[in-house]
């Protein structure tokens, strides 16, 4: 998994901690396609509209 730890310190201490993951990167190693669950979302609401928007 894909993680960075970004501090924020003042006087010697730590003020604040954030630690964003990469979800699609994990989500990937669990097999699980998000991007192609967005494509087959999108078109299904394409299809579902006549295609207009």
């Amino acid at each position: 998994m894909r993680v960075m730890d970004f501090y924020l310190h003042h006087e010697g201490l730590i003020r604040g901690n954030w630690l964003p993951i990469d979800l699609v990167d994990l989500l990937r190693q669990m097999c699980v396609d998000v991007f192609g669950r967005l494509r087959a979302l999108l078109a299904g609401r394409g299809q579902s509209q006549g295609g207009d928007g």
